[in-house]
């Protein structure tokens, strides 16, 4: 179908996440409320079909957790001949305390001496963790790290090149279910899920060349969930409008910038209907889409990047309402600095401020000092960076750099389960995760193998046991990853 220069199927109304309308919080189980943006995928990850979508594009909120367990004779698609299992067991490097010939209290680890009690590489150095709780019994190598997480690794098969993903419940079975954007496919891969943390096999949909953003929203008002792909290679978005079963109309497309790359969903004029912010990295802009209510679109305003920078064609976006005036902000970044542009509340926004460097791949909001105020977190040279909520956000002495190696896209959850806040980030070949202290600095990076080619990540609880799991695309095994969290008793990475 051809690309109207401004016309989609139906038009948008409800965002079909928890938006985060009244700030960073616990939900009603007592869970962080976070904010996320994902990198190569929608910032939109959705749950509340009946939550306001005026504030944010994309909140992390758990379908409910008391679901029934799926019918065994459900088909799964599963990528792997069986499911492997990432967990902490102490590696063989890892020896006893031999203080003989070592000063003070300090414990030979390979051919270092090492505090058990302070070095950030010895399990001792965490109160309660080691394999001998704390105590100058375990030593770390000195590439490794005290870690209390667990994963186990499922792969379901998708289209061709998987480059996002999105996690919302398509068919109303109070499942999480996933949509994967294909770019090698020009298709998205819907794979319904079965309530344990295994998923169906695929389902593909028509979308156009490239595919390489997703957001998941109800773009017509009319109670299902409607997919709106970013296609890279045929410079339009796709709209997919949902049957509320699974299934989805063929596709509108609507033509945007040059090379768009990433989308996020929010009410940007205040009319009660959904909009769409469009990054294209070819064009260095952000192109909005206003909503008419029933599926189809009027073209916005053109947001040109303050400091573009076609070499390197990127163009993230995320949106929240970051200064708390009711009106939805926009986060650009593209691979040169990260920018905001606050929003008039009419559909157009203020000119864009350089905050910061930025890399352009990855953005995700949430509150990781706890000071009340929402931060933004974005991919940075060396892996990520919190921009802290302060009095003023151009402030470049409230960025910290983490280290999280070569990040494609990032989630923020509680991972470990103390009731603060962690980042999980894809990096190539695996995932890491960097465990927060609740002052916006976090521990030490925790590797795990991956797949192929990670990229875009979304994070949810898939099985119902309460904890948060992962997703991701791997592009080099055409496959979505599905990470389930569980508990192990302390020990070294």
């Amino acid at each position: 179908m051809a690309a109207d220069p401004a016309e989609g199927p139906a038009d948008a109304s409800r965002l079909g996440a928890d938006t985060g309308a009244d700030g960073p919080g616990l939900d009603e189980r007592g869970e962080p409320d976070v904010v996320v943006s994902d990198a190569r995928a929608s910032d939109a990850v959705v749950a509340d079909l009946a939550s306001d979508a005026r504030t944010s594009d994309a909140v992390v909120a758990d379908l409910p957790s008391d679901r029934s367990p799926s019918d065994p004779s459900s088909e799964t698609g599963s990528a792997d001949a069986a499911p492997d299992r990432f967990s902490t067991d102490v590696p063989s490097d890892t020896l006893d305390g031999d203080a003989s010939s070592c000063p003070g209290t300090t414990i030979r680890c390979g051919t270092a001496c090492l505090d058990p009690t302070s070095d950030p590489k010895h399990c001792g150095a965490t109160p309660g963790c080691g394999t001998n709780g704390g105590s100058a019994g375990t030593i770390c190598a000195s590439n490794l790290v005290c870690s209390t997480l667990v994963f186990q690794k499922q792969s379901f098969a998708t289209g061709i090149t998987p480059k996002a993903v999105a996690v919302a419940d398509f068919d109303g079975d109070g499942r999480a279910d996933l949509a994967v954007a294909n770019s090698g496919a020009s298709s998205v891969s819907v794979l319904l899920g079965n309530g344990d943390g295994t998923f169906r096999t695929a389902t593909s949909f028509a979308a156009h060349d490239g595919p390489q953003a997703i957001a998941i929203a109800d773009l017509n008002r009319d109670g299902k969930l409607d997919i709106i792909v970013g296609n890279n290679l045929s410079d339009d978005v796709s709209v997919l409008l949902g049957n509320g079963d699974g299934t989805f109309d063929s596709p509108h497309d609507i033509a945007v910038g040059t090379g768009p790359d990433h989308v996020a969903v929010a009410d940007f004029d205040g009319d009660g209907n959904l909009d769409v912010a469009v990054g294209c990295g070819g064009s260095q802009d952000v192109r909005i889409l206003q909503g008419r209510g029933d599926g189809t679109f009027s073209a916005g305003v053109q947001i040109a990047s303050s400091e573009p920078y076609p070499q390197i064609p990127a163009m993230c976006v995320a949106s929240a309402d970051l200064d708390g005036n009711g009106k939805v902000d926009l986060v650009m970044g593209n691979s040169r600095t990260l920018q905001l542009a606050f929003g008039n509340g009419d559909g157009t926004f203020k000119t864009p401020t350089d905050v910061t460097f930025s890399t352009g791949a990855a953005i995700a909001f949430a509150d990781v000092d706890r000071d009340g105020k929402l931060d933004i977190l974005a991919q940075a040279l060396q892996g990520a960076m919190v921009l802290f909520g302060k009095d003023h956000w151009t402030i470049k002495s409230n960025v910290q750099e983490i280290y999280l190696s070569d990040v494609n896209s990032l989630v923020v959850a509680d991972l470990d389960g103390d009731g603060i806040l962690d980042i999980a980030a894809t990096a190539m070949y695996s995932f890491v995760v960097a465990l927060g202290v609740g002052d916006g600095t976090f521990k030490p990076t925790q590797y795990f193998p991956g797949g192929n080619i990670t990229a875009s990540m979304v994070v949810h609880d898939f099985n119902g046991d309460g904890r948060p799991d992962l997703a991701f695309t791997d592009s080099g095994a055409n496959a979505v990853r599905v990470m389930l969290s569980g508990s192990a008793a302390a020990a070294c990475r």
